[in-house]
């Protein structure tokens, strides 16, 4: 089986951008003065795109997997 510090060391500057592009093209604003409301949504856009990014880790995982 591959070593997973092998697929650690393949990511590369490039894919972090990219990944990073993907969930800055949300254009997430942060309304000022933050209150309860809108600290929760800071929050669950935090919460939803390590998700996100998390799940395209795994993906480029199974990929360098398959090669």
């Amino acid at each position: 089986m591959k070593s997973f510090n092998d697929f650690c060391q393949s990511i590369t500057q490039e894919h972090q951008d990219e990944w990073s592009r993907e969930l800055n093209a949300r254009m997430l604003q942060i309304r000022l003065p933050l209150t309860d409301e809108t600290v929760e949504e800071f929050l669950s856009f935090v919460l939803n795109s390590n998700i996100e990014m998390t799940l395209k880790i795994l993906r480029q995982y199974h990929e360098w997997l398959s090669d």
